[in-house]
């Protein structure tokens, strides 16, 4: 069905206006497609998951995909891709892969304790429970990028936002990557925005707390990929607006105001695409 999983994703990134990145990423060995295109496939949870049966099928089908992934990697093939987890998204899902067939315990306390409860049952809308310190550690980073990659469906309401608050306490640019490709599938065509706003205001603002050069390049990325969305036919205007949110963060509305500039100032002339750079542009000017 596909060519590689490789060029599926490069192809779904480059549709979007995504540039490539500078250092590739190891090449996935051929024997390990076949078990990473499912995977892929498997992980964008806006388009058909309407109904609770068809998010579970989903779910299984992606935890399913995951652990036959993991069951095809051999330990010199993993130690590369692990390696370049943070640079694509296959060393990303074979990372995460690996580790959760080593470590399923970790994976079945995170899903236990904050996708399957809410802290206050009887509460008018219950939540997921707040992130105890001892899950907001890197021992649980991959869990965490699990359950927020895999498609929803039966879970606790704000289990989502649980997994994102986890990780910019951990704050390992490694899952910028994840945070970014989130944001990413909420916008592909066919997908109403107002499905999916909130979602991207959860993301946004996580990846906002990644101060660095790689997290500015994360919020133009997924600024980018919101006015894309707004251009697709039939789409209608979402309250969430990407762009001022960005502006919001860089003119240091939410604080940081001089870590920002600092980035800003720092970046070399070649880091961003050209649309971006002007993006950047825009939103510094008006602030």
């Amino acid at each position: 069905m596909f060519k590689s999983a490789n060029s599926l994703v490069c192809v779904a990134w480059i549709a979007l206006g995504v540039p490539l990145l500078a250092h590739a990423a190891p090449p996935v060995p051929q024997p390990l497609e076949p078990a990473l295109s499912p995977v892929l496939q498997a992980d964008n949870r806006w388009l058909a998951n309407s109904t609770p049966s068809e998010a579970a099928q989903a779910q299984r089908a992606f935890s399913e995909a995951v652990s036959e992934l993991a069951s095809r990697l051999d330990p010199d093939t993993a130690q590369k891709l692990r390696a370049a987890e943070s640079e694509s998204l296959e060393a990303k899902f074979a990372t995460i892969a690996l580790d959760r067939s080593q470590r399923p315990g970790v994976y079945d306390e995170i899903e236990r304790t904050y996708f399957l409860r809410v802290a206050k049952p009887t509460s008018p809308a219950p939540t997921a429970r707040p992130v105890l310190s001892k899950h907001a550690t890197e021992n649980y980073r991959l869990a965490w990028e699990f359950f927020l990659l895999r498609p929803a469906g039966g879970v606790a309401f704000k289990s989502d936002l649980r997994a994102m608050e986890a990780l910019t306490e951990i704050s390992n640019p490694a899952s910028i990557l994840t945070l970014v490709h989130c944001y990413q599938i909420t916008t592909l065509e066919g997908i109403p925005s107002r499905r999916v706003d909130t979602h991207q205001a959860w993301l946004f603002n996580a990846l906002s707390r990644f101060r660095t050069r790689e997290g500015l390049k994360a919020l133009l990325d997924c600024t980018s990929f919101s006015k894309s969305q707004q251009s697709h036919e039939g789409q209608r205007k979402s309250g969430w607006d990407a762009e001022k949110a960005l502006r919001g963060v860089l003119s240091g509305k939410y604080g940081h105001s001089e870590r920002w500039q600092e980035i800003i100032a720092a970046l070399p002339k070649s880091f961003l695409p050209a649309e971006q750079a002007q993006l950047l542009e825009n939103v510094t000017r008006r602030q």
